[in-house]
């Protein structure tokens, strides 16, 4: 696991498949009717400074999904299981350090941008 971990996290899209990733989001767009502008800025991971406005029923529906989570939450016990703690932080240690890794990789990138 830890190391489809790390192959997924230091894979990169080469431009043949960047290619093909525009090719069908243009016809998605010809086909739904999409503003060429929110399709490019995604493709370039931008805004395209189009928002939609929330709903009292988004918020609604948010604070029923925390409720439910808050409640399995305070009635959840723990598990009666024996764990090998030093694998357990070991690959711990190897998420992190694959999580910074692709983080600064990203940041180096993209700006965040």
């Amino acid at each position: 696991m830890a190391a489809g971990m790390a192959a997924i996290s230091f894979s990169v899209a080469g431009r043949s498949e960047y290619e093909k990733w525009r090719e069908a989001a243009d016809r998605e767009r010809q086909k739904y009717g999409i503003d060429e502008r929110f399709i490019t800025s995604s493709m370039q991971g931008t805004s395209s400074h189009v928002s939609v406005p929330k709903k009292w029923l988004d918020a609604l529906l948010v604070l029923i999904a925390t409720a439910a989570f808050v409640w399995t939450g305070s009635v959840a016990r723990w598990p009666a299981m024996n764990l090998e703690w030093p694998v357990v932080y070991a690959l711990l240690v190897v998420a992190l350090v694959l999580l910074v890794t692709t983080v600064v990789s990203l940041w180096r990138l993209t700006r965040f941008n």
